[in-house]
C-alpha cells in the first residue's frame, strides 16, 4: 500500500519515509502495538489509530485552575467551531447478501454517524476492508 497517510506514520514510528507500506513499516507498527498493550497485529486499526492519535495529536485545552499569563490571541478560522462525532451501531441491513470475492457495495454493516455541538456536517463515510491472507 502506498499512501500520504503511511508517510505520516512512518515520521511518528521512525521508519525511513517511503510512503510503502512494506514489512520495515509492519514490523515498527507490531512494536508500537507491543509498547501500548494492543494485540500485534500490524494492522493499524482503531485501537492502534486511538492510541496514535492520543500521542501525537492536539487536545481540547482544558480549562486552568490557576490565572495563567496573557498570550497574544491567535485569529480563529472564520466560522470554525469544535465539535463531536457519535458513531453507534445500527440494526443489520436488511437484504443479508452474500460477500463474495470481487463483489463489491455491499451491506455488512449499519452506522449511525451523528455530527454535535459545533457546525460540522458528515457528508460521506468511505470504510474499505482489506484482504488479509
Amino acid at each position: 500500500m502506498t499512501h500520504a497517510d503511511v508517510k505520516t506514520l512512518q515520521e511518528k514510528l521512525g521508519v525511513i519515509n517511503t510512503g510503502y507500506f512494506g514489512p520495515l513499516t509492519l514490523s515498527a507498527v507490531k512494536t508500537y502495538q507491543a509498547s501500548k498493550g494492543i494485540s500485534t497485529t500490524g494492522y493499524v486499526g482503531p485501537l492502534t489509530r486511538a492510541a496514535l492519535n492520543t500521542q501525537y495529536c492536539v487536545t481540547t485545552p482544558t480549562t486552568p485552575t490557576t490565572p495563567t499569563t496573557p498570550t497574544t490571541p491567535t485569529t480563529p478560522v472564520a466560522g470554525a467551531t469544535e465539535g463531536f462525532l457519535t458513531v453507534k451501531m445500527a440494526a443489520t441491513p436488511a437484504d443479508n447478501t452474500e460477500v463474495k470475492a470481487g463483489v463489491s457495495d455491499v451491506a455488512v454493516a449499519a452506522l449511525e454517524i451523528k455530527a454535535t455541538g459545533g457546525n460540522v456536517a458528515v457528508n460521506r463515510v468511505s470504510i474499505n476492508f482489506n484482504t488479509r491472507i
